[in-house]
């Protein structure tokens, strides 16, 4: 599929959230489909895997992820945060989406990876 990517370099706290929903109504008005992807839910996922966590309530309720929050910085520290990237390329190519928002852009290296890895318009 010919996907469109947007992505949105947001700092934490700074209500992406609200960025998304204007993108999803844009998106509404003009008939595309859309999806949203972050670099952070691979990371997520397997750290709640490892460390037998809810992955719904880690992904929803900020106190809660908030509780492991040192714990998973640490744990990002030691992986290669190519995997993450990796992942983001493997949900693009198998969307079947007009658009594509990924929402937490906040590392160069993944930057580079998707400039290097997707076709930008």
């Amino acid at each position: 599929m010919n996907n469109r990517v947007i992505l949105l370099y947001v700092k934490r706290f700074s209500d992406k959230n609200s960025i998304c929903n204007i993108l999803f109504d844009n998106c509404n008005k003009i008939n595309k489909n859309y999806d949203t992807i972050s670099f952070s839910y691979k990371l997520k996922k397997i750290f709640c895997e490892k460390n037998k966590l809810d992955l719904n309530k880690f992904m929803n309720y900020f106190e809660y992820k908030n509780l492991y929050r040192n714990e998973l910085t640490s744990y990002y520290k030691l992986t290669n945060p190519i995997i993450y990237a990796n992942a983001i390329k493997e949900f693009i190519d198998n969307s079947n989406k007009d658009i594509i928002i990924i929402d937490d852009l906040r590392i160069l290296l993944h930057l580079e990876f998707i400039k290097k890895t997707l076709t930008i318009l």
